[in-house]
């Protein structure tokens, strides 16, 4: 998540590979549920408006602060 963090922005377009999953459920009133899921493996930036140069980050080996924070929040960014 941090690396999608700090490649994209909120908005972004993307491109997402992965997996659909299906789940099918029968509601205590008897009816039929379907919800669909993405099981992500890989995403990156769409190239189709934009252009994007890649590099590999490389570890520095901390394990982040512990706190969740939401990556768009730019006062978060800006404190840390």
């Amino acid at each position: 998540a941090e690396h999608i963090a700090d490649s994209l922005g909120k908005g972004s377009r993307v491109i997402v590979n992965g997996r659909l999953r299906q789940f099918d459920w029968e509601t205590d009133q008897g009816e039929n549920r379907s919800m669909l899921t993405l099981e992500v493996d890989d995403i990156g930036p769409s190239l189709r408006f934009a252009t994007a140069k890649t590099q590999k980050r490389q570890s520095n080996g901390s394990t982040g602060n512990g706190a969740a924070q939401d990556p768009w929040n730019a006062s978060a960014k800006q404190q840390g």
